[in-house]
């Protein structure tokens, strides 16, 4: 028997089984080597971490925006105010560490107010209600917190919003006290109240009111522009025939010394105090603030020049020509003066403009306006 072909049928099918065998164990490998790279690329790729770390897909898209939040997520227990914060427009990474120290303090505040009290140095202050709705008032001025929250503990009845009234108009202090030097600088908008001493100051710019101008028997000097302006209104007034005419236009510190003294004479400095300004203080002394009257009434009583034509008009047109009232029904308290139906007071039209729309005082509208402190 020839055994040579059986060998050479055994040795074939033996390469074949190896080369089979072989294909095999490569193919093998390569799909591991394969399976392990597919492997290795999902699960390295920096999402997949964090969705490991138990974050949701969302929270996943904004970190992943940012490098610097990314390898601190990355490199850190899954952060659940990070997921709160990253939420909120204003949030900044930088401050992650002070969001934390004031939430420790201050558990019950929200993520949106979290992150504005932190990036506006508000860190100093305790979360509460009262303090996010001062911040979020209109007149607001960070400057005052402290006497707004000072002066909310002594008048718990009322509102914020009024609350940053009185305090914006100074009357968190009594009048004469805490007085500042009137700054003449601001011009047209200088201030000169119970709060702002004017002094000596002597107008430079001023000019003699035309007798036209004038109600009968009286005389006197207003600054230029605001001469202009007054004529100005007048001349539409009197399209309508109507006569505003000036009774008391500026008034030197020795004038106003003497009128306030006859006063206090009279009626007793209390209740002088309530319609007359010491000298340094009237707003006359600036030469932008007068009393008006008509050929028939008193530019000093409210239930004469109060109850004309005149004051109905200016009511409702003096702030198109710069003007306002100076002293406001209901307003005595903010202005300490009483209600004055003929006082007005030159501020320029854009500023009168946003008085009359806002329904606000000048102490108000200075101190946000023009202040700004």
């Amino acid at each position: 028997m020839n055994i040579m072909p059986i060998m050479w049928d055994k040795m074939k099918r033996k390469v074949r089984i190896n080369k089979v065998a072989i294909f095999t164990l490569i193919t093998i490998i390569l799909v591991l080597i394969v399976g392990c790279t597919l492997a290795l690329n999902y699960f390295g790729k920096e999402s997949v971490r964090l969705k490991m770390k138990g974050y949701s897909s969302k929270v996943i898209d904004k970190i992943i925006k940012d490098e610097e939040i990314t390898k601190y997520a990355l490199n850190n227990k899954k952060d659940n105010l990070l997921i709160e914060l990253i939420n909120v427009d204003e949030f900044k990474f930088s401050n992650l560490d002070k969001y934390k120290s004031y939430k420790k303090d201050n558990k019950d505040v929200t993520s949106k107010d979290l992150v504005y009290l932190v990036n506006n140095d508000y860190t100093e202050y305790d979360y509460s209600p009262n303090l996010i709705e001062f911040i979020n008032s209109k007149y607001y001025l960070k400057t005052r917190l402290d006497r707004y929250l000072a002066y909310q503990e002594d008048h718990q009845d009322l509102e914020v919003k009024e609350i940053i009234k009185r305090v914006n108009s100074n009357i968190d202090y009594d009048f004469y006290t805490n007085v500042e030097k009137t700054d003449t600088s601001y011009g047209y908008q200088m201030i000169c109240n119970k709060h702002y001493n004017i002094g000596t100051y002597v107008p430079s710019n001023i000019v003699s009111v035309a007798s036209t101008y004038l109600k009968p028997g009286y005389g006197g000097y207003l600054d230029k522009e605001v001469y202009a302006a007054y004529i100005e209104m007048y001349n539409a007034a009197k399209k309508e025939n109507l006569n505003i005419l000036v009774q008391s236009p500026y008034r030197s510190y020795n004038t106003q010394s003497s009128i306030y003294n006859n006063y206090v004479k009279k009626d007793g400095k209390e209740k002088a105090d309530t319609y007359s300004a010491r000298a340094g203080y009237s707003e006359h002394q600036t030469a932008l603030a007068i009393d008006f009257a008509t050929k028939t009434t008193t530019g000093l009583s409210n239930s004469d020049f109060g109850q004309t034509k005149e004051f109905k008009w200016l009511q409702d047109n003096a702030y198109k020509y710069g003007f306002i009232l100076r002293y406001p029904k209901g307003e005595e308290y903010i202005t300490g003066y009483m209600y004055e139906s003929w006082h007005y007071r030159y501020i320029g039209k854009e500023a009168a403009k946003i008085v009359h729309d806002e329904n606000i005082t000048y102490e108000e509208y200075f101190t946000y306006y023009v202040l700004k402190k």
